[in-house]
């Protein structure tokens, strides 16, 4: 639809309307001076300038509704009042006025330009982490208001956030709409998820993609890059901890995305806090580590999946903050014995271990630990109490795996740090035809075990070749130890994408054993480095 002409200003209540600061296809926002001198913004909404009557009364209809959360909620925008003129064909609604881009609250009529976040990002450019994380949380919690009230916002973007005595605050609210009836498209190219607009995870969506903007430096569009001098910034680790949270805000796919602004808020208001949000990821994550950055630093390059992303961030630091308080929900997964009386099958063990990793980081409820690179076997003789104590977690996982011939046969045990008691949740018998049914059904039984909702949520599969996934197992076991040569884990995680050329994982994986001798400096070919952007590409 054009942009039909503007009207008049009409003549309302005890208001002057001074001057027309923002033009929108239903409506105009002027800039209003009260009978006391007060500085407010005015919108007036045109009947004529809808199709029909429907979407005219829809938009009334919200703003009512809204009216209501606006009176005990200091977080929104401040609606003062609503009014209707049905001869002159308008409603109209009294909002707080912005601060002054200039002047903060000493408006000047004449030179007065509203303080939004897209006029701070064109004047500042990237902004500071802590910055990022008090603008989130602010926005959040508005966005938490509608949601928990059943209603959307729908267009999220740095223009429709508006700064009012410093404190950010979400604008345009006539576009704010009962969650159930707003299927219109409505909404920003780029702010926009893929399931659409109108629902609590579109928000979600696109307030990620406001803080992405904001932390990043750069345009949406460019989203998941990071900055090319990321190695180089001051809140590197901040801002590697912070893009986690965005990352996951920003999940192309619903179910794996925040499903509203309250479980954003939360990872948000932890980070706030000093406090980390990150688990240490399970394999399935590719943990390409410190590699983004120095890809990125070397070659300009950047990461195009989000999973690949989120990985290398859980990657940059340990992600386990030692002064916080032990959560019942704190959990840690230990590397599996082999019982098998063959060295050779550590590898076969640690995937079981890992898999059981990949299925609890799934559930949001659990803060898990976890990892071959990080975790050891505990020592002969340490109690698991004191090892759960080391790590800050309520309960410890750990098992055996013993493999003879054909088949498998694997233990699982959960223990209990507050009094050592230890807990049998059950023994596995498979032939290694069947190991990845095995694998689902061990995981399955520590998830129903840890945090009954999250088991009847399938486990992905990343390949159904065991031969590929036997590959890529010796090259995760040789890739942990700190003095394997790289080169041996790449041929084994080469082994892999040959049988399944789909397989996600390995080919992170490899992209990282191919790095390493690029990190250490033993090979700086364009060559090799072209060889990791090729795998990270895949």
């Amino acid at each position: 639809m054009s942009t039909p002409p503007v009207q008049s200003p009409p003549s309302i209540p005890d208001f002057e309307l001074l001057r027309r600061i923002g033009r929108g296809s239903y409506g105009d926002v002027w800039l209003a001076r009260g009978v006391t001198g007060i500085f407010r913004a005015i919108k007036i909404v045109w009947r004529d300038r809808f199709p029909d009557a429907e979407p005219f009364e829809r938009e009334f209809r919200g703003m009512r509704e809204f009216a209501a959360i606006s009176v005990g909620e200091s977080t929104q925008l401040a609606l003062l009042h609503v009014g209707r003129n049905e001869a002159a064909g308008f409603f109209y609604y009294v909002m707080e006025l912005a601060d002054d881009a200039d002047r903060g609250r000493a408006i000047e009529p004449a030179s007065y330009t509203a303080l939004t976040l897209a006029e701070v990002r064109h004047r500042r450019g990237r902004l500071p982490v802590v910055e990022c994380v008090r603008i989130g949380v602010e926005l959040a919690r508005s966005l938490d208001a509608l949601h928990r009230r059943g209603l959307v916002h729908r267009d999220v973007k740095p223009s429709n956030v508006i700064f009012v005595n410093g404190g950010p605050k979400l604008a345009d609210i006539g576009l704010v709409a009962p969650a159930a009836s707003a299927q219109t498209y409505v909404g920003t190219e780029g702010f926009v998820p893929p399931d659409g607009p109108g629902s609590p995870g579109a928000d979600v969506y696109a307030l990620g993609k406001v803080l992405y903007e904001l932390a990043s430096g750069r345009d949406r569009q460019m989203f998941p890059k990071l900055p090319d001098d990321l190695d180089r910034l001051p809140d590197c680790r901040a801002l590697l901890e912070f893009n986690e949270v965005v990352l996951r805000a920003c999940e192309p796919r619903p179910e794996r995305r925040y499903p509203d602004a309250g479980s954003l808020l939360a990872d948000l208001e932890t980070l706030s806090r000093g406090r980390s949000v990150r688990t240490i990821a399970s394999w399935q994550r590719a943990t390409v580590g410190i590699l983004v950055a120095a890809v990125i630093a070397a070659g300009g390059w950047a990461l195009r999946s989000p999973d690949a992303v989120a990985g290398a961030n859980r990657a940059a630091t340990n992600g386990v903050a030692t002064n916080a308080p032990v959560a019942p929900t704190a959990v840690a997964v230990l590397p599996f014995a082999n019982l098998s009386g063959d060295p050779a099958q550590d590898y076969f063990a640690l995937g079981f271990s890992e898999e059981i990793l990949n299925a609890l980081v799934r559930e949001r409820n659990l803060r898990v630990i976890g990892g071959s690179g990080r975790l050891g076997r505990p020592r002969d003789g340490v109690p698991l109490t004191e090892v759960a104590q080391s790590l800050q977690v309520a309960q410890l996982i750990e098992g055996n795996v013993r493999r003879d011939g054909n088949r498998v046969r694997v233990n699982v045990r959960l223990t209990r740090a507050a009094d050592g008691v230890t807990e049998n949740l059950g023994s596995f018998d498979r032939e290694t035809a069947d190991i990845f049914a095995l694998q689902d059904e061990v995981a399955r039984a520590v998830v129903e075990r840890l945090a009954p909702r999250a088991a009847r949520n399938p486990v992905p599969v990343l390949t159904r070749n065991f031969e590929a996934y036997e590959a890529f197992l010796r090259g995760r076991a040789l890739q942990v130890r700190a003095s394997t040569n790289a080169g041996d884990a790449a041929k084994h995680y080469e082994a892999a994408v040959a049988l399944d050329p789909g397989f996600a994982l390995a080919w992170a994986r490899l992209a990282e054993a191919r790095f390493r001798p690029y990190a250490a400096k033993i090979d700086t070919s364009p060559r090799l480095l072209a060889s990791v952007r090729e795998a990270l590409g895949r």
